[in-house]
């Protein structure tokens, strides 16, 4: 699977989403680039493309108007979009995958799976 997400300087959201979609599919090619045909190649753009619907592998954040926030008012970033759409599928242990039954074992495989990038 190829994704797709911006150049330069890596931050938190990308790396935290491209760790997730790694963990539910498997190794990845991450490509890093504003190029709109190469973005278009990938099967999925992370924090790239304006636009977000996980049907078509698009998990941006930056269209106006920004692409909906949590209950309690807090706007998605692109990792809490891929979070949404995923993160249930890592969760093997209820609802809370992070509460602290078992988050040493949640963090650590996010950890792995950010450290293969």
């Amino acid at each position: 699977m190829k994704v797709a997400t911006h150049p330069g300087n890596f931050h938190a959201d990308d790396v935290f989403a491209v760790a997730v979609l790694e963990l539910v599919h498997g190794s990845l090619e991450v490509v890093r680039t504003r190029d709109a045909d190469a973005q278009a190649a990938a099967d999925v753009r992370v924090d790239v493309g304006g636009r977000h619907d996980p049907a078509s592998g698009d998990f941006d954040h930056h269209q106006k108007g920004g692409a909906g926030e949590r209950e309690n008012g807090i706007r998605y970033a692109s990792f809490g979009l891929v979070w949404r759409e995923y993160g249930e599928r890592l969760n093997r242990f209820g609802k809370h995958l992070l509460f602290l039954t078992d988050g040493v074992y949640c963090f650590h495989e996010l950890h792995l799976a950010i450290n293969r990038r």
